[in-house]
Protein backbone atom coordinates (compact mmCIF):
# COMPACT_ATOMS: atom_id res chain seq x y z
CA UNK A 1 0.00 0.00 0.00
CA UNK A 2 2.53 2.66 0.46
CA UNK A 3 4.59 1.70 -2.09
CA UNK A 4 1.27 1.94 -4.37
CA UNK A 5 0.22 5.55 -2.93
CA UNK A 6 3.71 6.94 -2.84
CA UNK A 7 5.29 5.87 -6.52
CA UNK A 8 3.76 6.39 -10.16
CA UNK A 9 4.49 5.43 -12.96
CA UNK A 10 6.82 7.72 -15.03
CA UNK A 11 4.68 9.22 -18.07
CA UNK A 12 6.42 7.91 -21.32
CA UNK A 13 7.51 4.62 -20.15
CA UNK A 14 6.51 1.45 -20.87
CA UNK A 15 5.98 -1.15 -18.11
CA UNK A 16 6.25 -4.91 -18.80
CA UNK A 17 6.15 -7.53 -16.67
CA UNK A 18 6.56 -11.72 -16.71
CA UNK A 19 5.10 -13.45 -13.51
CA UNK A 20 6.02 -16.83 -12.45
CA UNK A 21 4.42 -19.49 -9.90
CA UNK A 22 5.43 -22.65 -8.57
CA UNK A 23 3.35 -25.62 -7.43
CA UNK A 24 3.19 -25.39 -3.56
CA UNK A 25 5.17 -28.17 -1.93
CA UNK A 26 4.36 -31.70 -1.35
CA UNK A 27 4.91 -34.48 0.45
CA UNK A 28 5.53 -36.02 -3.22
CA UNK A 29 7.85 -33.35 -3.81
CA UNK A 30 9.95 -34.27 -0.57
CA UNK A 31 9.87 -37.90 -1.09
CA UNK A 32 11.37 -37.82 -4.27
CA UNK A 33 14.26 -35.76 -3.83
CA UNK A 34 15.35 -37.99 -0.63
CA UNK A 35 17.50 -40.16 -2.78
CA UNK A 36 20.04 -37.10 -3.57
CA UNK A 37 21.10 -34.61 -1.18
CA UNK A 38 21.09 -31.57 -2.62
CA UNK A 39 17.64 -32.55 -3.88
CA UNK A 40 16.45 -32.97 -0.22
CA UNK A 41 17.91 -29.76 0.93
CA UNK A 42 17.28 -27.56 -2.06
CA UNK A 43 13.36 -29.16 -1.72
CA UNK A 44 13.71 -28.29 1.94
CA UNK A 45 14.76 -25.01 1.17
CA UNK A 46 11.64 -24.47 -1.48
CA UNK A 47 9.44 -25.93 0.64
CA UNK A 48 10.28 -23.20 3.34
CA UNK A 49 10.60 -20.24 1.58
CA UNK A 50 7.41 -20.72 -0.39
CA UNK A 51 6.01 -20.95 2.86
CA UNK A 52 6.78 -18.10 4.03
CA UNK A 53 6.40 -16.06 0.60
CA UNK A 54 2.59 -17.76 0.73
CA UNK A 55 1.71 -15.92 4.12
CA UNK A 56 -0.70 -13.14 3.94
CA UNK A 57 -1.01 -10.36 6.14
CA UNK A 58 -3.32 -7.75 5.68
CA UNK A 59 -1.47 -4.64 7.25
CA UNK A 60 1.40 -5.09 3.85
CA UNK A 61 -0.69 -6.56 0.64
CA UNK A 62 1.42 -7.10 -1.46
CA UNK A 63 -0.72 -6.22 -4.76
CA UNK A 64 -3.22 -4.04 -5.59
CA UNK A 65 -7.26 -4.47 -4.36
CA UNK A 66 -7.98 -5.21 -8.32
CA UNK A 67 -6.23 -6.18 -11.07
CA UNK A 68 -6.63 -4.48 -14.15
CA UNK A 69 -9.00 -6.19 -17.02
CA UNK A 70 -6.22 -6.78 -19.32
CA UNK A 71 -4.57 -8.79 -16.71
CA UNK A 72 -7.28 -11.02 -15.41
CA UNK A 73 -7.87 -11.57 -19.03
CA UNK A 74 -4.50 -12.74 -19.59
CA UNK A 75 -4.66 -14.92 -16.22
CA UNK A 76 -7.88 -16.08 -17.02
CA UNK A 77 -6.65 -17.50 -21.03
CA UNK A 78 -3.26 -18.79 -19.60
CA UNK A 79 -4.63 -20.32 -15.98
CA UNK A 80 -8.12 -20.96 -16.56
CA UNK A 81 -8.21 -18.67 -13.47
CA UNK A 82 -7.02 -15.79 -11.35
CA UNK A 83 -4.45 -17.58 -8.54
CA UNK A 84 -5.04 -17.41 -4.94
CA UNK A 85 -3.35 -14.50 -3.36
CA UNK A 86 -0.70 -16.82 -1.75
CA UNK A 87 0.33 -18.45 -5.02
CA UNK A 88 4.29 -17.68 -5.36
CA UNK A 89 7.52 -18.30 -6.94
CA UNK A 90 9.11 -19.54 -3.71
CA UNK A 91 10.43 -16.38 -3.21
CA UNK A 92 7.97 -13.30 -4.37
CA UNK A 93 4.05 -13.69 -4.83
CA UNK A 94 2.55 -13.78 -8.01
CA UNK A 95 0.28 -10.96 -7.50
CA UNK A 96 3.41 -8.67 -6.77
CA UNK A 97 4.87 -9.50 -10.07
CA UNK A 98 2.08 -7.84 -12.43
CA UNK A 99 2.91 -4.57 -13.30
CA UNK A 100 2.16 -2.84 -16.79
CA UNK A 101 1.58 -4.73 -19.65
CA UNK A 102 1.86 -8.37 -18.50
CA UNK A 103 3.97 -10.58 -21.72
CA UNK A 104 4.21 -13.43 -20.07
CA UNK A 105 2.94 -15.75 -17.38
CA UNK A 106 3.54 -19.47 -16.56
CA UNK A 107 4.52 -22.00 -13.72
CA UNK A 108 8.28 -22.27 -12.50
CA UNK A 109 10.28 -20.93 -9.44
CA UNK A 110 12.59 -17.76 -8.91
CA UNK A 111 15.26 -18.91 -10.32
CA UNK A 112 13.92 -20.74 -12.77
CA UNK A 113 12.91 -17.48 -14.97
CA UNK A 114 16.45 -16.44 -14.54
CA UNK A 115 17.69 -19.69 -16.38
CA UNK A 116 17.99 -21.81 -12.98
CA UNK A 117 16.12 -24.84 -13.92
CA UNK A 118 16.96 -28.35 -14.80
CA UNK A 119 17.70 -28.92 -18.17
CA UNK A 120 18.42 -32.63 -19.77
CA UNK A 121 19.39 -30.84 -23.04
CA UNK A 122 22.67 -29.96 -21.06
CA UNK A 123 25.03 -32.54 -20.01
CA UNK A 124 28.53 -30.68 -19.94
CA UNK A 125 28.52 -28.54 -17.62
CA UNK A 126 25.41 -29.65 -16.23
CA UNK A 127 22.81 -26.80 -16.11
CA UNK A 128 22.03 -26.80 -12.00
CA UNK A 129 18.64 -26.44 -10.54
CA UNK A 130 19.06 -24.43 -7.47
CA UNK A 131 15.74 -24.80 -6.65
CA UNK A 132 13.55 -28.43 -6.22
CA UNK A 133 10.29 -26.79 -6.82
CA UNK A 134 8.59 -29.57 -9.08
CA UNK A 135 7.94 -26.33 -11.36
CA UNK A 136 9.19 -28.73 -14.86
CA UNK A 137 10.28 -25.36 -16.51
CA UNK A 138 12.26 -25.96 -19.32
CA UNK A 139 14.02 -25.13 -21.90
CA UNK A 140 11.61 -23.98 -24.02
CA UNK A 141 9.00 -22.23 -21.50
CA UNK A 142 12.59 -20.45 -20.94
CA UNK A 143 12.82 -20.41 -24.52
CA UNK A 144 8.72 -18.58 -24.42
CA UNK A 145 9.67 -15.81 -22.12
CA UNK A 146 12.70 -14.76 -23.24
CA UNK A 147 11.16 -13.97 -26.74
CA UNK A 148 8.07 -12.20 -25.08
CA UNK A 149 10.41 -9.80 -22.86
CA UNK A 150 12.13 -9.01 -26.20
CA UNK A 151 8.94 -8.29 -27.99
CA UNK A 152 7.19 -6.26 -25.21
CA UNK A 153 10.85 -4.06 -25.33
CA UNK A 154 10.71 -3.50 -29.29
CA UNK A 155 7.13 -2.61 -29.04
CA UNK A 156 5.67 -6.30 -30.79
CA UNK A 157 2.81 -8.04 -29.70
CA UNK A 158 3.43 -10.47 -27.51
CA UNK A 159 3.63 -14.38 -26.90
CA UNK A 160 0.76 -16.03 -27.24
CA UNK A 161 0.67 -18.39 -24.53
CA UNK A 162 -1.10 -21.90 -24.47
CA UNK A 163 -3.43 -22.61 -21.76
CA UNK A 164 -1.88 -24.67 -18.73
CA UNK A 165 -3.54 -27.89 -17.66
CA UNK A 166 -3.56 -29.53 -14.13
CA UNK A 167 -1.16 -26.62 -12.08
CA UNK A 168 -2.06 -27.17 -9.25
Amino acid sequence: DLFQSGVEDRKGVRYLSAASMAPGPSPLLVMKSMMKPWAALSSTLFSTLYSITSRIDERYPCAPEKLADEIQRVLLQRFGRVPHPRANDGVVPFHSQLWGEVVWVGKGDHLDVLGHFRDEERSMPPHVDWMTSGSGFSRNDFRTLVSAMVKGMLDEPHVTQPPLSNFD
